[in-house]
């Protein structure tokens, strides 16, 4: 294995061609920092989403303003203008009722609103449900549509949010629920918020299970049914390694949602413990990852089918190498139009600092999968563990953030380019 770099520095930026010879073959990217975090406007960066235009929209669970030491978190947007991208900070969290440490993807809905959770924070220090509205003047307007923890079986730290076609809010907590006797706690929730004419109503639509799903579930994909698919971290016995379910809609109006193990992991090497949600392809296919074990104990990428007599088929389709790819990869993936899956891991590869890398699966049309490594962090300037994984742009460039690093050490958000 090789590995041949040519770094150009460049007014306001950095610019890095990377290319990286990998099991014979060889891929050229461009890898562009967009913005370094300095702290005020944010550290810890997490997952991006596109307004389908030019502006990307993010929030980053620490820093900011507020007088806890490691800031308590902000919401920013990154805009494309002719002279390149502009970071405006949009809010920053002040720890108390507004919330703290805003937590996986934010959503938008059809107006640009931005919707995001808090694990912690709120009414009750339970987490929240948050709103930004833009107003005229290009200023926003924040509003916390629900506190967890305000009725008896609520979920507590909220650490997903999902939106549907009518604009209702699904998510998924780490802890709470009815079911406390196995979990303390409770093993976690699923949730809905609709807007109705009297405001926000916030139902549990699903309390998890030790014996059933598992602990902790985390992340939401809607098919066109309605039907809602996520991932337990933990479980479902006290020495498994996770599963992923399926939530259905009741067939009445009133009734309960019904709930299906789709898969369980053996922590072989099916891989186990997923640190994120499920991805759906057009097909109705879900892809998703492991955090760890795995052929090399590193975790994997996996791919669940519907099968034409019923059930699902189960199939590993990446077994990370933290010599090659890396490990620890706690983001899920995304799927372009031709099949072809990206996503990142947090830490190993071949880069100096072993880092982190963006990686590509390319299908080769038999099931298989072949591997590109896209770019490889050096934990300098380009940042450090990008724990979010990536997101398509609208011409096929990925955006990310990393955690750390950078500039000023606290994390960058960057582009690549194919």
């Amino acid at each position: 294995m090789s590995a041949g770099f040519s770094i150009r520095v460049r007014t306001g930026f950095i610019l890095i061609v990377m290319i990286v010879v990998f099991a014979g073959l060889a891929w050229s990217q461009t890898f562009q920092t967009l913005h370094a975090f300095n702290g005020s406007d944010g550290s810890e960066s997490g997952p991006l989403v596109w307004d389908g235009a030019n502006h990307i929209f993010g929030a980053s669970f620490s820093g900011g303003h507020c007088s806890i030491q490691t800031g308590c978190g902000t919401v920013y947007e990154m805009t494309a203008t002719s002279s390149g991208w502009r970071f405006t900070p949009l809010y920053h969290f002040a720890g108390g009722a507004d919330g703290k440490n805003p937590i996986g993807s934010l959503v938008l809905d059809s107006q640009r609103n931005i919707y995001g959770v808090t694990p912690e924070g709120g009414a009750f220090n339970k987490g929240t449900v948050f709103e930004l509205s833009p107003s005229k003047g290009g200023t926003w307007t924040k509003t916390t549509l629900y506190s967890f923890g305000a009725i008896a079986g609520d979920g507590i730290y909220p650490n997903y949010i999902a939106i549907d076609a009518s604009g209702n809010l699904f998510g998924t907590t780490n802890w709470g629920g009815s079911n406390k006797a196995a979990c303390g706690k409770g093993c976690g929730t699923v949730w809905e918020l609709v807007h109705g004419s009297s405001g926000w109503t916030e139902s549990v639509l699903h309390t998890i299970s030790e014996n059933k799903e598992g602990i902790s579930p985390v992340g939401i994909a809607i098919d066109g049914k309605g039907n809602l698919y996520s991932t337990a971290q933990g479980g479902p016995t006290a020495s498994g390694y996770g599963t992923v379910f399926e939530l259905s809609p009741p067939a009445v109006s009133g009734g309960s949602w019904t709930e299906t193990t789709l898969y369980s992991f053996t922590g072989g090497s099916d891989g186990g413990n997923p640190a994120a949600g499920v991805t759906l392809d057009s097909a109705g296919n879900l892809y998703g990852t492991t955090a760890n074990w795995g052929a090399n104990v590193n975790g994997t990428v996996f791919k669940l089918s519907p099968a034409s007599g019923g059930g699902w088929t189960f199939n590993v389709i990446r077994t990370f190498d933290a010599s090659v790819d890396g490990n620890d990869c706690r983001a899920g993936v995304v799927i372009d139009a031709s099949g072809n899956v990206y996503g990142a891991t947090s830490a190993g590869s071949y880069a100096p600092a072993k880092a982190g890398a963006v990686f590509e699966l390319i299908p080769n049309g038999d099931g298989t999968f072949t591997e590109s490594i896209l770019y490889a962090f050096t934990g300098g300037s380009d940042g450090f563990r990008p724990l979010n994984g990536v997101i398509l742009g609208p011409s096929g460039n990925l955006f990310g953030t990393t955690g750390w690093n950078g500039q000023f050490g606290f994390g960058t958000l960057f582009e690549i380019t194919p």
